[in-house]
């Protein structure tokens, strides 16, 4: 197990039980978040996909493993999980038109044989990628492991008051605000985000899979990418900027997965 599964995402007593864990992650749940009926609180990665559901308003379906969309192809030649925030997910779009099912699109041109699974979670850092890639997908075997920063990331490691075990992060459905951010990322909060990768990387990697690292373009993201840059080069694995609109960049990426294999 990780050092980051090893933290508490929420709660910080280990001797509470189980049932009074995600009462805590719940807090004082508004009922008419629709989100909650995709959703479900968990104490330590906030949130989770409820598995095997169906289409609700703009959230779903969901596969077994709470993948949004089909799931992973086990029979693919070319099998990519990809994870990380609300972006990921596709909040508000059709499955088909989120990052994965984009990249699905481009990557089945070069590749026949391939598939594209929707790892996201509205929510989701770095942090807690790492352990639904460790609790709860890694049977799953993909050839990569795809992760792209977003906004969740730079709300959760340049919070102006980041604490190390992440109590900074909002509970659900309870109204409070994400912290306020800074500019760049203070020396503890680049060492957790770096920390976080790493732990992805080394997780992909006992599943025999390589780690790419996505981020999109434009200043605001200059200082979650030179984290995993730096992360990249360190767990050999791959760094790729998400660049411009439209096709071209879910082609480029495309490109990538088929060159990292």
């Amino acid at each position: 197990m990780s050092s980051l599964a090893r933290r508490r995402w929420v709660v910080r007593a280990p001797s509470i039980p189980l049932a009074a864990l995600v009462l805590g992650a719940c807090g004082n749940v508004d009922p008419n978040d629709p989100s909650r009926e995709a959703f479900d609180p968990h104490p330590m990665f906030r949130l989770e996909p409820k598995p095997n559901l169906l289409a609700v308003a703009s959230f779903g379906p969901h596969d077994a493993f709470g993948l949004r969309g089909r799931g992973l192809d086990p029979g693919a030649k070319v099998r990519v999980l990809m994870l990380g925030g609300a972006s990921v997910y596709g909040v508000g779009v059709p499955t088909e038109q989120a990052i994965p099912g984009r990249l699905a699109t481009s990557l089945a041109k070069l590749e026949p044989s391939s598939s594209v699974a929707n790892g996201g979670c509205p929510g989701h850092c770095a942090a807690a990628a790492e352990l639904r890639l460790h609790l709860r997908l890694g049977s799953l075997k993909p050839t990569h492991v795809v992760y792209v920063l977003g906004w969740e990331d730079m709300q959760v490691y340049a919070a102006e008051r980041f604490q190390s075990d992440l109590g900074h992060v909002p509970r659900p459905w309870t109204g409070k605000p994400w912290p306020a951010t800074q500019p760049s990322l203070a020396p503890e909060g680049a060492d957790a985000l770096r920390r976080d990768l790493r732990g992805i990387a080394v997780l992909a990697r006992i599943q025999g899979a390589k780690t790419i690292f996505v981020a999109p373009q434009g200043p605001s993201f200059e200082p979650l990418r030179g984290a995993a840059r730096h992360e990249a080069v360190t767990t050999q694995g791959s760094w790729f900027e998400l660049p411009g609109e439209g096709e071209a960049p879910f082609q480029k990426l495309a490109l990538e997965v088929i060159r990292v294999r």
